[in-house]
């Protein structure tokens, strides 16, 4: 089945789709400014923070003018900062992480909503018949590994030609979910989705600099398919269902 669709609506479907990919643009370049941070920031931070902190004192205090804090706070609230500080290394990677995926989900989510309200009959059929059948579609494909299928087969977009394997953006994904909600500690969640591997529950999930790095790079190679191919699909005349 064929379904026409006016030039009035695929003009409003690109304007939608450009307007995400800006949105897009706009936050990962934040993203990138904190992969910078994570490829060129930590040695020399770190090693000035060490430099800085070793050797202070209640005497490093004397000659503070200040009625309020006794040398004594000054010296604890001081090494207490720092030891955060040293906790940042870390802490950016896994805010890198974060934000670059949510960066994609928010691209993808909204990029399929404005495609469903130009071409309803993408809508699968037993959603048609709900009072509100593009929020029935929408809420029924939450999760990566769902939105991926649905592209596939609603789209048809073939997702082997965007150089991203699948199992990298779950594993990715899984990832940030424990960041998030579980303190970075694999869970049977994480080991249930993410096959092939070989942590195991309650251990830590290590961060590496290069795991980030390509994580990312990954992430927006994948976003940068999805923006052309969409675009490109349905900003033309006819779509199949």
């Amino acid at each position: 089945m064929n379904e026409i669709v006016s030039d009035s609506k695929r003009v409003w479907l690109s304007i939608c789709l450009q307007e995400l990919w800006v949105c897009y643009f706009d936050q990962i370049n934040i993203v990138y400014e904190l992969l910078e941070m994570v490829k060129n920031g930590h040695t020399d931070y770190l090693q000035l923070i060490k430099n800085s902190t070793k050797n202070i004192t209640e005497d490093s205090f004397t000659d503070v003018e200040s009625h309020q804090y006794e040398p004594q706070v000054l010296v604890k609230v001081t090494r207490k900062r720092s030891s955060y500080v040293r906790e940042m290394p870390n802490l950016t990677k896994q805010l890198t992480l974060i934000r670059a995926v949510s960066c994609l989900e928010f691209y993808l989510n909204n990029s399929i909503e404005v495609v469903l309200k130009v071409y309803p009959n993408l809508i699968q059929e037993n959603w048609r018949r709900k009072p509100d059948p593009l929020r029935s579609q929408m809420e029924s494909i939450k999760g990566i590994k769902k939105k991926l299928k649905f592209l596939e087969s609603r789209f048809r977009l073939s997702l082997k030609n965007s150089g991203f394997a699948e199992k990298q953006l779950i594993e990715i994904h899984e990832t940030r979910n424990i960041l998030v909600h579980n303190m970075g500690v694999v869970d049977k969640n994480y080991i249930k989705k993410v096959e092939c591997t070989k942590l195991k529950e309650n251990e830590d999930r290590p961060l590496t600099d290069e795991y980030v790095i390509k994580s990312v790079n990954a992430l927006n190679q994948f976003a940068t398919f999805l923006w052309s191919q969409i675009e490109k699909k349905f900003c033309d005349l006819i779509v199949y269902d």
